[in-house]
């Protein structure tokens, strides 16, 4: 059985993320991902504002027109990723997204703004 995961969710957002679940059109702003393991999750058109992804691990995740303004996925594994026109520059603040160490193996971008 899949469990609560409100911890990882802040009070203004009331999302619970369970293994092969889409969520669409959801902002997660200042949220707290780390050591999350999860499978099969889709992102449709989510903004993920200044969110720490560090150490958790998503296999298989699939993000389409998403943006990751600030976030961090330091030490993070994000295994057979697909990100397709999702953006991971904030332009407004000059600021990109943190990967270092995080492993991205058999992960695909397409489409996005890296810069």
């Amino acid at each position: 059985m899949e469990p609560n995961l409100m911890e990882h969710i802040n009070q203004n957002h009331p999302l619970t993320i369970v293994s092969q679940q889409k969520i669409s059109n959801h902002h997660f702003q200042g949220v707290n991902f780390t050591d999350l393991i999860k499978e099969g999750i889709v992102f449709e058109g989510c903004i993920f504002e200044n969110v720490n992804f560090a150490s958790s691990q998503f296999r298989e995740l699939e993000a389409y027109n998403c943006q990751f303004l600030g976030c961090r996925f330091t030490h993070a594994q994000f295994n057979e990723a697909l990100f397709d026109s999702c953006i991971f520059y904030d332009g407004k603040k000059d600021q990109g997204t943190d990967f270092s160490y995080a492993q991205l193996k058999f992960s695909k971008f397409l489409n996005c703004d890296l810069s």
